[in-house]
């Protein structure tokens, strides 16, 4: 065998980098898993009652799950059904003696090992955004699905 065949130099393929195009295709189809999940929940959740296992949520995520439900005008909490409204909620951004301001408090000790899971119902989307700003200013970490108007959730451990 010719010598200079045996040790060839062998370049990597060169070509366009596709790992941006990837990232971009994965946040859509997050964004459509969302919304489609969204869709499904409002046209068929009506009227029905759900149930959540805290030890399902906490085996997924590592952390103590902790429900709220927020329908736009009030916070609710739960197990403990601790219900504060949309302005005490965010009077001097949650720094309050209100159920939710509490509870805030409570999670900001626990940051570590705890977490909040909102269930926002769609009365609630426009206002949710700005209440999920105010949790993660204070490094809690948060999860959210939306949840039908009608519905309701039960907490189970």
């Amino acid at each position: 065998m010719h010598p200079s065949r045996r040790y060839r130099n062998i370049s990597p393929p060169s070509g366009p980098d596709l790992s941006p195009f990837l990232g971009v295709l994965l946040c859509l189809l997050g964004a459509l898993t969302l919304l489609l999940s969204t869709v499904v929940l409002i046209t068929s959740g009506a009227g029905k009652t759900y149930a959540v296992s805290t030890q399902s949520l906490q085996k997924i995520s590592g952390k103590i799950p902790h429900v709220v439900i927020w329908d736009g005008d009030t916070v609710m909490t739960l197990p403990e059904k601790g219900v504060t409204t949309w302005e005490q909620a965010i009077e001097n951004e949650g720094n309050n003696s209100s159920a939710f301001g509490e509870f805030l408090k409570y999670l900001e000790r626990r940051q570590s090992t705890d977490y909040v899971m909102f269930a926002v119902r769609p009365s609630g989307f426009a206002r949710f955004y700005y209440l999920k700003n105010m949790v993660t200013k204070r490094k809690i970490d948060i999860g959210y699905e939306p949840f039908s108007q009608e519905s309701e959730l039960v907490v189970m451990k």
